[in-house]
């Protein structure tokens, strides 16, 4: 019975997937805890509306956040070895520098 329950998530997950853009990481930055990158092609998803002007074709983790290691890890790796990933949106910003938050990274 779990399994058929499990079913129906796993198949709305390939298919948010399979309707994502891929990006490839051409920027990454280090800075006070503060990851930031941007990617090619420019982003195809809405911006929220805390994000400031200069930063809308920006990506943020805080690395003071829990399980950003691990995310930190995973976009390192794609933009050193150039491998397209898909992004989801945390719809909100990182407060400080208004840049939009990266809440999951997945590999293509």
């Amino acid at each position: 019975m779990k399994n058929l329950l499990l079913l129906p998530l796993a198949f709305t997950s390939a298919l948010s997937l399979a309707n994502s853009q891929a990006y490839l990481i051409t920027e990454f930055q280090v800075s006070n805890n503060l990851v930031t990158f941007k990617t090619q092609p420019k982003k195809a998803t809405i911006t929220p509306a805390c994000a400031n002007t200069e930063h809308k074709d920006s990506w943020a983790i805080s690395l003071n956040d829990h399980g950003s290691n691990n995310l930190y890890s995973l976009l390192l790796g794609a933009f050193d070895s150039q491998t397209p990933v898909y992004l989801t949106s945390a719809q909100q910003c990182i407060p400080e520098n208004g840049i939009e938050k990266l809440a999951a990274v997945s590999l293509k």
